[in-house]
């Protein structure tokens, strides 16, 4: 009880502290980051994978309100400037730390602030069908994220929009869709090196 205490006691400097840490971001990601900080071909690879995966994942998919129907189909973003700027911040992080190289570490943190932009229903489900080893059915992926079908549906379906996981057609007897990750992820996860723990 006693830090739900402070944490209402201390929620009407939140809005302070946000802004003071926005400028403070700001201000280092508007610093030049020199360029004698070494990032290795291999990282820089892992990182091109990776802004091009988050890009598409956090791409928004407009849906009609009431009926929740894609309205059109969305164009995926592309992984360019973050690409950049991730490597950018990939620097800022090894000089921050007095090294001359990018290494695993670094990459680690860098895979922990990319998928940050993901949306967490995106990530998750696109890291339960990483584990998968067949197609799964809408109902076992709901089940293992702890969402209804209708969200988890919402969420694969917004994945197959973005070409991230592909859709078994439903049988004649309308059975339930069925979903793994496109051939597309399945590359960029690997090579991005995201998951690999959990698999």
């Amino acid at each position: 009880m006693a830090k739900v205490r402070a944490a209402v006691a201390n929620s009407n400097n939140k809005d302070v502290m946000r802004k003071e840490l926005a400028a403070a971001a700001g201000g280092v990601l508007a610093q030049r980051v020199p360029n004698d900080v070494k990032v290795p071909k291999e990282i820089e690879e892992r990182i091109i994978h990776l802004a091009d995966l988050v890009a598409k994942a956090r791409t928004p998919v407009k849906r009609r309100g009431g009926t929740e129907e894609v309205e059109y189909l969305p164009e995926a973003e592309v992984g360019t400037r973050l690409a950049g700027q991730l490597i950018q911040l990939a620097r800022g992080i090894a000089l921050a730390r007095g090294q001359t190289e990018c290494d695993e570490s670094v990459m680690n943190v860098i895979l922990h602030v990319a998928c940050s932009g993901i949306e967490k229903r995106r990530l998750d489900a696109l890291g339960y069908l990483w584990r998968q080893q067949d197609l799964v059915e809408t109902t076992l992926v709901g089940t293992a994220l702890h969402l209804g079908c209708g969200t988890v549906n919402r969420v694969l379906e917004d994945l197959w929009s973005l070409r991230l996981v592909d859709r078994q057609d439903r049988p004649k007897a309308m059975g339930p869709y069925k979903w793994k990750l496109s051939e597309m992820a399945v590359e960029r996860i690997k090579e991005a090196g995201l998951f690999v723990e959990e698999k």
